[in-house]
């Protein structure tokens, strides 16, 4: 692996990535990188305020998906504890997240039915379901408010997902949005 480690960086530099992790999600790890990508002149140094606070944001809403519907897997350490991948990037002048992770297969079809649905909708229509989804109660499948995906969809340029098959109860989930 040591020999391997230059061509590695080679190939995430060619990617664009300008962080790369994987691994147990923890607080201290999301803290750690949200001071990161919030300050100006750290991994987004070309980025405005703004958009560094865009990137942020997105990065939560991300990190917060694989700490609450990740499955443990090997790599995770400690009862309960989730992994997956986070990469910040850019490519032909935008920004772009990617995260995955290892989640149960049967919660895929709900969770592509909801990106599809959010694909199509406009600027104004996912602030209306934003909105509307405030006003319910969270999803009963849902561990959380229900509204991360809806922020990740207001907030960037579109994303893309995919759902790899592990085995019989386990899928990968990846999503990359664009900024």
């Amino acid at each position: 692996m040591i020999n391997d480690l230059y061509t590695l960086k080679q190939n995430l530099n060619r990617a664009g990535i300008l962080y790369c992790y994987c691994g147990p999600i923890t607080q201290e790890l999301t803290e750690a990188t949200g001071n990161i990508l919030r300050e100006k002149n750290t991994l987004t140094d070309d980025a405005s305020p703004a958009m560094a606070m865009r990137i942020f944001s997105v990065f939560v809403e991300m990190v917060q998906n694989i700490s609450l519907y990740a499955t443990p897997d090997s790599t995770a350490k400690g009862d309960g504890a989730k992994s997956g991948i986070i990469v910040v990037g850019k490519e032909d002048g935008m920004f772009f997240i990617l995260c995955g992770n290892r989640m149960r297969s049967d919660s895929c079809s709900r969770i592509e039915e909801l990106l599809k649905r959010l694909q199509k909708m406009d600027r104004d229509a996912l602030k209306n379901f934003y909105k509307e989804r405030r006003r319910q109660p969270p999803d009963p499948e849902s561990k959380g408010a229900s509204l991360g995906f809806i922020e990740i969809a207001r907030k960037t340029n579109g994303f893309s997902y995919a759902f790899d098959k592990i085995d019989g109860d386990n899928t990968f989930f990846s999503l990359k949005a664009m900024l």
